[in-house]
């Protein structure tokens, strides 16, 4: 769950010019072609990709899945998608924001017990959106996390909602909110936590009834069943080593959750098209801009890059154990992206999808206004 960086729209390797991109199938061998390289330089490894524009949707798969697994890969894979976990939590919350179940800037003391609320932590000045828009003024991590991990191959699957709730209690001098950016796997775990004390549901459930179900979106879970197990692909780690499953407890609404290319593909169209779902008020609130400093843009659960051709591009990254993955949209010419692979490490800082899902919206754009 790597804190998303700025990344320089280059690869040399690419030899990607924007004016040389004539329509979308020409962008389609492209796609097909640095989603071949980069399976070549990942041996093993898939990559599943996701492609909407102006409503028509276009899937593929590159790579090859190793000896003795019987799982093909497509848009009906299953892969972990650590971080991009926060952009729905984030809907979750707009939404529970516009049914009046809490509200943007409720702080985060009106939802804890007294004996955690202190002058320290700032949660009387706190307000649930700064948890979601990475300006808590929380760390990355929980301090209390390296002496719950018990297995580092899993590293949060022991880190419960008492620990981080615990570390919470013991903060000190942490800047005022609202003012710095820190990416915070930490405040968006506290903010699942929130939700979970706001509805009396548990984060699964949240996620399956406010989002899920909502938007149709099938294979979208924190937990995998019997059902789904067979499309479970195996992580793989860079050292061509398996990859264990990562669990999340305390940490699940940063992280913990699964889904499809098909799933991601769907929650973007509805990004696209806000005003023909149920969620139109709570896209709209998590689209906007809650963070501006300087070059830095964030909404809520998504990241927002300006680019000099005009278009706001919104995205969102995730890295667990043994998968990586990319989503992103840009709304003025209504494109959207998702890229899935089972090889990568959060602890890694591989940015290498990154750098082609954002290249490759660009030059999307470009299309699009030709």
């Amino acid at each position: 769950m790597a804190g998303a960086i700025y990344i320089l729209l280059w690869v040399r390797r690419c030899e990607i010019r924007f004016d040389r991109i004539p329509d979308t199938r020409d962008l389609w061998r492209r796609m097909e072609r640095e989603g071949g390289h980069y399976t070549a330089d990942r041996p093993g490894s898939v990559l599943v990709v996701g492609f909407l524009q102006r409503g028509r949707e276009q899937f593929g798969a590159f790579g090859q899945v190793r000896k003795g697994e019987d799982v093909p890969a497509g848009q009906d894979s299953i892969f972990e998608i650590g971080s991009l976990t926060t952009s729905f939590t984030a809907l979750a919350f707009a939404e529970l924001a516009s049914r009046k179940v809490l509200h943007l800037h409720q702080p985060v003391a009106s939802l804890l017990p007294a004996h955690l609320v202190t002058p320290h932590n700032r949660a009387r000045t706190m307000a649930l959106r700064h948890l979601a828009c990475h300006a808590s003024g929380l760390p990355e991590f929980p301090r209390n996390l390296e002496e719950h991990v018990a297995d580092e191959t899993n590293p949060y699957a022991d880190y419960t909602r008492e620990h981080l709730l615990e570390a919470f209690a013991a903060e000190r001098n942490r800047p005022p909110p609202g003012r710095h950016y820190q990416y915070s796997s930490y405040g968006y775990g506290l903010l699942g936590c929130l939700l979970e004390h706001a509805t009396r549901l548990d984060y699964p459930t949240i996620l399956q009834e406010v989002v899920c179900r909502t938007l149709g979106l099938q294979d979208t879970v924190v937990a995998i069943d019997p059902e789904r197990a067979p499309r479970m692909l195996q992580g793989w780690h860079p050292g061509r080593r398996p990859a264990s499953s990562w669990s999340f407890d305390g940490l699940r609404a940063a992280g913990g959750v699964r889904s499809t290319a098909r799933d991601l593909l769907t929650l973007l169209r509805a990004e696209l098209r806000p005003e023909s779902t149920p969620l139109q008020q709570a896209l709209k609130v998590t689209q906007a801009i809650h963070f501006h400093r300087r070059h830095r843009l964030e909404g809520l659960g998504w990241h927002i890059m300006k680019t000099p051709e005009g278009p706001l591009l919104h995205w969102q990254n995730g890295a667990t154990g043994g998968f990586v993955g990319f989503v992103g949209f840009d709304l003025q010419n209504r494109n959207g992206l998702v890229l899935l692979s089972n090889h990568g490490d959060a602890w890694n800082r591989d940015d290498a999808l990154d750098q082609l899902g954002l290249i490759f919206l660009k030059l999307a754009a470009r299309i699009s206004m030709d």
